[in-house]
């Protein structure tokens, strides 16, 4: 049988078994008595090797050739006290009959001061409690292996991996047991925190698997961001909010565990005295783990809030994306004070970065979406007013080359509109336009207006209408001398149906003004573009006023 073991169980059991041929052959009764305890010794060092082979090498003993030289010696003891294992005998009686010095250590005392006590006095009631019924079950005579938290008095919880072995007289009786026991806190540990981190891993591919889903609306993830962050940080509820840029609050767009007061005080925050809006201000996290002693919520109304919602800590971390923007917030919250570990903040971090990328991602995705609208809108807007451009110069009796003429020079005007248009954010200021159509003729034009910002199609009808009556006055009018001039005004009135935009065009110091006998092209469209036009003929200038709505842009 001894065949089969390994060298170093080999060895002590060999030495075992020479102690008791020696104790049996000897009649001296303290001689007997040294010779079975060494038996005693070799056979128990012999279980503790045989206990941690069982536990695939989890915790290595001495090497065996060491164990040979102490073999060679006859020195079980040294090997006993050297071993990590462990290891005791105790009697049925419930007190320590042996105790190795590494076992003694880890009760915070020495073997002498174990010995001979009952394990109640030694490690405490608690823990005896423990470890009670396994003991019971082995002085029935069964092998016994456990594992256990045990907390040692005056040492704390560690999680212990026994092994219990009947120890039986020459009778058979058993007398009590062998205790071969190895500390497993740490590795357990370990292997409690690679499972936590395995499975936050899986929550966070979970979230980025969700966010990539077509079909998910932004509420689902954001719910499911929020979801995660409070998984992660162990809290107790929680809440997301998207930074808003126009005013620089953040808005609450997903919550858990939270009640109608809170979510008032909350719905919107700025830089004020809050965890989320100081964590906003610096662009940073913000820790409160005690909201009764935080200066962030000590005399504030909002300290309050979160004790009547039972929160007496919370974290908050900013969303930043990739590219260094802070899109929003997620602040996680405790009912009992919390300062969060490392990990927790090394998987909110992950997450918050995730979740602001995904956020980025969208409004990226959404503002394309509107940039094609807007082109499609501009587009069936643009050739609507070229179709009415060919329509109105080419249906009349003019001779065809003058008519090509006009309207290439009509084109050209809107091309110019839409080239400024497109250059900036789509819109256009009334005096750019202004400078943009009579830039050759600045030194005899007055302009006066306030500051007035126009839409696309607003810009576009606008440049017609300049276009329009610059041609004339070029042809006919005030600049089609020396000394003309032109004077161009606008305003803004209110009347019973909101704002109107006013704009007035009078031309002086040109040729004597004669009433056309019919309407030409340019004056059919002008009348088409802004049907409520006034055009007056007066001897000293052509004057043109025209009105139309007009919502002012941010």
């Amino acid at each position: 049988m001894l065949q089969n073991l390994s060298e170093r169980i080999r060895l002590c059991y060999e030495r075992a078994a020479e102690a008791r041929e020696h104790a049996e052959a000897i009649s001296d009764p303290e001689t007997k008595i040294h010779f079975f305890k060494m038996e005693e010794s070799w056979s128990l060092l012999a279980r503790s090797y045989e206990l941690g082979e069982r536990l695939d090498d989890s915790v290595r003993a001495m090497p065996a050739p060491q164990v040979a030289a102490a073999v060679e010696i006859g020195d079980p003891l040294t090997i006993l006290n050297a071993t990590p294992f462990l290891l005791t005998r105790c009697t049925s009686d419930l007190r320590y009959a042996f105790v190795s010095e590494a076992c003694a250590a880890m009760l915070g005392r020495s073997s002498n001061e174990i010995v001979g006590r009952p394990i109640v006095e030694v490690i405490g009631q608690k823990a005896f409690n423990t470890i009670l019924p396994h003991i019971q079950r082995v002085l029935l005579g069964h092998r016994v292996e456990h594992e256990a938290v045990v907390d040692y008095a005056g040492v704390g919880p560690r999680t212990m991996h026994f092994t219990y072995s009947p120890d039986e007289d020459a009778s058979g009786n058993v007398r009590g047991w062998v205790a071969s026991i190895i500390d497993v806190t740490e590795k357990r540990q370990a292997e409690a925190r690679i499972a936590s981190d395995l499975g936050a891993m899986a929550l966070l591919r979970d979230v980025g698997e969700q966010c990539l889903v077509p079909r998910a609306t932004v509420e689902e993830c954001l719910y499911k961001i929020l979801d995660a962050a409070i998984t992660l940080a162990g809290a107790d509820k929680g809440n997301l909010q998207l930074l808003d840029t126009t005013t620089g609050t953040l808005r609450i767009v997903a919550q858990r565990g939270f009640n109608a007061p809170f979510l008032t005080f909350f719905a919107s925050v700025r830089e004020d005295d809050s965890a989320c809006g100081k964590a906003l201000k610096a662009s940073s996290r913000v820790i409160v783990d005690d909201v009764l002693t935080s200066e962030a919520f000590v005399e504030k109304s909002s300290q309050k809030v979160l004790l009547d919602e039972g929160v007496l800590a919370v974290t908050s971390t900013p969303l930043v994306s990739s590219e260094g923007n802070v899109v929003g917030m997620v602040s996680t919250h405790f009912g009992k004070r919390h300062f969060p570990n490392e990990r927790e903040l090394h998987f909110l971090d992950l997450l918050a970065r995730q979740a602001a990328d995904y956020l980025e991602r969208r409004q990226a995705q959404e503002t394309e979406k509107l940039l094609m609208r807007e082109v499609q809108h501009r587009s069936n807007n643009l050739l609507a007013v070229i179709q009415s451009i060919a329509h109105h110069t080419f249906s009349g009796r003019v001779p065809l080359e003058a008519a090509r003429e006009a309207f290439e020079g009509r084109l050209m005007a809107l091309a110019r509109a839409n080239k400024h248009i497109t250059s900036t954010d789509g819109t256009a200021r009334l005096d750019d336009l202004v400078d943009l159509h009579l830039e050759p003729f600045a030194a005899r034009i007055v302009v006066d207006g306030p500051s007035i910002v126009l839409n696309a199609k607003q810009a576009q009808d606008i440049s017609l209408l300049l276009h329009e009556l610059c041609t004339n006055a070029v042809k006919y009018g005030a600049l089609s001398n020396q000394d003309g001039k032109i004077r161009i005004a606008w305003s803004l009135t209110l009347d019973g149906a909101g704002r109107a935009l006013k704009i007035r065009w009078q031309e002086r110091n040109g040729p004597p003004v004669a009433v056309p006998l019919r309407a030409g092209f340019g004056t059919l469209l002008l009348k088409a573009t802004f049907r409520d036009a006034e055009l007056n003929y007066d001897p000293d200038g052509v004057s043109c006023e025209v009105e139309l709505p007009f919502d002012p842009l941010s």
